[in-house]
């Protein structure tokens, strides 16, 4: 069995590491509920699209209501956390 050994190096800052890759953030469709303020609403075409906006919202730290107001359309509002 062949014996490695590694260097162990103190005082380098986690901040000055280069990054292995460039990170890009996505764009989605529901950026606009980042962009809102408690009690703003939106509508959205069908259920499923009002079932994306909440989990964009869950994934970004904030809740959201749901209501239908029309057989296609829904009405998405941002919760005053």
């Amino acid at each position: 069995m062949i014996a490695i050994s590694y260097k162990i190096e103190k005082g380098i800052p986690f901040e000055d590491a280069q990054p292995h890759r460039k990170i890009y953030k996505r764009k989605s469709r529901f950026d606009v509920l980042n962009q809102m303020e408690p009690n703003d609403s939106i509508v959205v075409s069908s259920k499923r699209e009002a079932g994306l906006a909440r989990a964009f919202a869950t994934r970004n730290g904030f809740k959201v209501k749901t209501k239908r107001i029309d057989t296609r359309k829904y009405r998405v509002w941002r919760n005053a956390d």
